[in-house]
């Protein structure tokens, strides 16, 4: 059986082309929504988010019915500017960073599938993968919400992009390795 033929590596890449289309559906949608919020704030009278803490994720809601002002309770029309455009340019960033990792992720699977699982792209690829998990770990890991009578900032960091930073950097020299001795097999024959 060929690599070509194998399923797992038609699945895997379908999956990642699957997840590279809903992250630029997710860039436009935000790109949409962050227009909008700026042309008619008052469209989003009735929208809020629980007070967040720290880096916890938030879940933007809709109120029906009366609109009260609830004090756990964050109004989107209250965002302050400068907050809103850091929060929707961070957004934007993991999007555009992940999209890029998946991105050379696909590059590695292409060439696995065309048996050249050695060659010199991967090693280049998974070092931009572990270079992008890096920077995914300080983008994500900063946050500032400001809503006039409420305000976090914070900056942590995210091991788990850490570790597949590292991951990422030992797979690279793997795969030097293996392209080293490809090269020298292909001299000694």
């Amino acid at each position: 059986m060929t690599m070509r033929k194998n399923n797992l590596l038609r699945v895997a890449s379908a999956v990642f082309k699957i997840c590279n289309f809903v992250l630029l559906f997710a860039a436009v949608a935000l790109t949409i929504i962050f227009i909008h919020l700026q042309i008619d704030r008052e469209f989003y009278a009735d929208w809020y988010i629980n007070k967040p803490v720290a880096n916890e994720t938030i879940t933007l809601k809709k109120a029906y019915g009366e609109v009260e002002d609830d004090p756990a309770k964050l109004y989107v029309k209250n965002w302050n500017k400068a907050s809103l455009y850091f929060t929707y340019f961070k957004f934007m960033g993991v999007i555009g960073i992940t999209f890029f990792a998946v991105s050379e992720f696909l590059k590695v699977i292409h060439s696995v599938r065309v048996r050249k699982t050695f060659g010199r792209q991967n090693v280049v690829s998974f070092r931009r993968i572990g270079i992008y998990s890096i920077v995914l770990s300080f983008l994500s890991g900063v946050s500032d919400w400001d809503f006039g009578n409420h305000h976090v900032s914070s900056v942590h960091l995210d091991f788990t992009y850490l570790i597949i930073a590292l991951l990422a950097f030992i797979f690279a020299e793997i795969f030097k390795e293996g392209n080293q001795l490809m090269e020298e097999n292909k001299l000694t024959v």
